[in-house]
């Protein structure tokens, strides 16, 4: 097995003192600190699968020389290790799991969640020769739990899991702006900053119109060093029809969340002809 000590018997006799020299597959065995020439054989420490191959014990004197040949075969212990080590999720959000596989070429592998055997479906899929890669897709809160890969070949096995944790993705907001008088011209700046995962589109209505961007309306988004979505609404040289209930809209694949406050500019009482019906008709039939 691989890891033990392992002694390829070749003790020789004779006068003068034979000489040694091992070959392994036909080729000159490279030196290696693991190989080591005893009494009775050549010693290899720490046995690995890449030492399998066959052996050539050659001796010689000035009187002649001799060899025996044999076979060695190192079998590794299967050994299995899913990545990443830490997993941590939101619910909604898609988590990727790979399990890989050393000490055997063929082995069958399945996947467990809680101790109960994963299946394909429309939000899991399994990617690999040996469905070694695992993506689940919509985290649901229920499907948080421990990851067990399991690999099998003969009558060996071996096992290895990581926990996955899903926490509550859905958009929280951390700052936001508050009811405010503005005078005309004057600037406005309101600012929505929210967390979640993965992490949220910001959006803007006035009045639960969209807010167009244009000379004096400046929409930006940016990440926080803490990872918060920050979005600021900028309006220059600011009028009446500026006027009114915003709110800044925050969503995510986890849920949706808004804050609305109004703003109020000072000036004479405006009708926003946006929002009026430029004909009415009225059936009286």
């Amino acid at each position: 097995m691989a890891s033990h000590r392992v002694e390829l018997p070749c003790k020789a006799s004779g006068h003068p003192a034979p000489k040694y020299r091992w070959l392994k597959d036909n080729r000159p065995l490279e030196p290696d600190t693991r190989f080591r020439q005893s009494v009775t054989g050549l010693l290899i420490e720490r046995a690995q699968s890449s030492d399998t191959g066959a052996y050539v014990c050659e001796v010689w004197n000035s009187y002649g020389n001799a060899e025996v040949v044999g076979t060695l075969l190192v079998k590794e212990f299967l050994k299995v290790v899913v990545s990443p080590r830490k997993v941590k999720g939101s619910v909604g959000s898609q988590v990727s799991l790979s399990c890989s596989v050393t000490g055997s070429e063929e082995y069958q592998l399945s996947w467990y969640r809680n101790g109960e055997l994963i299946y394909p479906s429309n939000s899991v899929r399994m990617t690999g020769q040996n469905r070694e890669n695992l993506v689940m897709a919509g985290m649901a809160k229920s499907d948080g739990g421990a990851y067990q890969c399991f690999a099998r070949h003969s009558k060996m096995s071996a096992q290895d899991y990581v926990q996955v944790i899903l926490e509550d993705g859905t958009p929280k907001i951390l700052a936001s702006f508050s009811e405010k008088v503005y005078n005309i011209n004057e600037f406005v700046s309101l600012t929505c900053t929210v967390k979640g995962t993965p992490e949220p589109r910001v959006t803007w209505t006035l009045d639960d119109d969209a807010v167009v961007r244009d000379s004096r309306h400046r929409i930006s988004h940016y990440t926080s060093a803490e990872g918060h979505a920050v979005s600021h609404l900028n309006i220059s040289q600011t009028q009446v029809p500026d006027g009114g209930v915003y709110r800044c809209i925050c969503n995510n694949s986890a849920g949706t969340v808004s804050y609305q406050a109004r703003i109020n500019v000072r000036g004479a009482c405006q009708i926003n002809s946006s929002n009026t019906p430029s004909h009415i008709h009225i059936d009286m039939s």
